[in-house]
Protein backbone atom coordinates (compact mmCIF):
# COMPACT_ATOMS: atom_id res chain seq x y z
CA UNK A 1 0.00 0.00 0.00
CA UNK A 2 0.86 3.10 -0.76
CA UNK A 3 0.73 6.50 0.53
CA UNK A 4 -0.83 7.75 4.00
CA UNK A 5 -3.44 5.43 5.72
CA UNK A 6 -5.55 6.12 8.77
CA UNK A 7 -5.76 3.46 11.48
CA UNK A 8 -8.09 3.76 14.28
CA UNK A 9 -6.73 2.64 17.81
CA UNK A 10 -8.74 0.07 19.41
CA UNK A 11 -7.74 0.86 22.77
CA UNK A 12 -8.40 4.04 24.84
CA UNK A 13 -5.42 4.24 27.62
CA UNK A 14 -7.32 4.75 30.79
CA UNK A 15 -7.58 7.46 32.76
CA UNK A 16 -6.79 7.26 36.61
CA UNK A 17 -10.32 7.82 38.41
CA UNK A 18 -8.95 10.65 40.88
CA UNK A 19 -7.93 12.71 37.47
CA UNK A 20 -11.25 12.10 35.81
CA UNK A 21 -12.79 13.03 38.86
CA UNK A 22 -11.01 16.27 39.50
CA UNK A 23 -11.76 17.47 36.10
CA UNK A 24 -15.46 16.62 36.56
CA UNK A 25 -15.40 18.86 39.63
CA UNK A 26 -13.16 21.46 38.57
CA UNK A 27 -15.10 22.03 35.09
CA UNK A 28 -19.11 21.69 36.07
CA UNK A 29 -20.86 25.22 36.88
CA UNK A 30 -24.10 23.87 37.00
CA UNK A 31 -26.36 20.73 36.32
CA UNK A 32 -29.89 20.78 35.40
CA UNK A 33 -31.94 17.56 34.58
CA UNK A 34 -35.20 16.91 32.20
CA UNK A 35 -36.60 13.18 32.28
CA UNK A 36 -33.42 11.35 31.55
CA UNK A 37 -31.34 13.75 29.92
CA UNK A 38 -29.05 15.78 32.11
CA UNK A 39 -27.94 19.36 31.04
CA UNK A 40 -24.19 20.53 32.45
CA UNK A 41 -22.50 23.69 32.32
CA UNK A 42 -18.93 23.76 32.39
CA UNK A 43 -16.81 26.34 32.10
CA UNK A 44 -15.31 28.07 28.44
CA UNK A 45 -13.55 25.05 26.89
CA UNK A 46 -14.14 22.52 29.44
CA UNK A 47 -16.90 21.00 28.09
CA UNK A 48 -15.36 17.81 25.43
CA UNK A 49 -13.13 16.68 28.43
CA UNK A 50 -15.31 16.41 30.93
CA UNK A 51 -17.92 14.70 28.83
CA UNK A 52 -14.42 12.36 28.34
CA UNK A 53 -14.04 12.28 31.79
CA UNK A 54 -17.74 10.81 32.60
CA UNK A 55 -17.24 8.21 29.45
CA UNK A 56 -14.21 7.02 31.24
CA UNK A 57 -15.62 6.35 34.52
CA UNK A 58 -18.15 4.43 33.04
CA UNK A 59 -20.91 5.19 35.11
CA UNK A 60 -23.50 2.79 34.54
CA UNK A 61 -26.57 5.45 34.11
CA UNK A 62 -25.29 6.74 31.50
CA UNK A 63 -26.34 5.78 28.17
CA UNK A 64 -23.67 8.53 26.51
CA UNK A 65 -22.30 12.38 26.38
CA UNK A 66 -22.34 14.89 23.06
CA UNK A 67 -19.58 17.63 24.52
CA UNK A 68 -19.28 20.57 23.27
CA UNK A 69 -17.06 24.36 24.11
CA UNK A 70 -19.00 24.75 27.61
CA UNK A 71 -22.05 22.81 27.80
CA UNK A 72 -23.08 18.86 27.29
CA UNK A 73 -25.52 16.80 26.90
CA UNK A 74 -26.10 13.33 29.58
CA UNK A 75 -28.11 10.62 28.61
CA UNK A 76 -29.42 8.63 31.16
CA UNK A 77 -31.11 5.38 31.07
CA UNK A 78 -35.13 6.02 31.61
CA UNK A 79 -35.10 4.54 35.07
CA UNK A 80 -31.52 6.24 36.29
CA UNK A 81 -31.82 7.27 39.76
CA UNK A 82 -30.28 10.81 39.37
CA UNK A 83 -28.74 11.57 43.31
CA UNK A 84 -26.86 8.11 42.41
CA UNK A 85 -25.73 9.37 39.05
CA UNK A 86 -24.28 12.32 40.92
CA UNK A 87 -22.65 10.64 43.54
CA UNK A 88 -20.77 8.25 41.23
CA UNK A 89 -19.74 11.59 39.06
CA UNK A 90 -18.47 13.54 41.69
CA UNK A 91 -17.29 11.02 44.36
CA UNK A 92 -19.18 12.38 46.88
CA UNK A 93 -17.46 16.00 46.19
CA UNK A 94 -19.60 18.83 45.99
CA UNK A 95 -20.20 20.74 43.06
CA UNK A 96 -20.00 24.48 42.73
CA UNK A 97 -24.15 24.43 42.50
CA UNK A 98 -26.12 21.42 41.08
CA UNK A 99 -29.13 22.08 39.70
CA UNK A 100 -32.99 20.59 38.99
CA UNK A 101 -32.95 17.78 41.65
CA UNK A 102 -33.28 14.13 41.60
Amino acid sequence: MEGYFYAVKNEVEPVPEPYARDDIVRGIVDIQFSANLGVIKTKLGHGHSVAFAIDRLEIPEVLGTLGGEDTLLVVLHEDADRDAFLRKLTGGAPLGRAGGGG
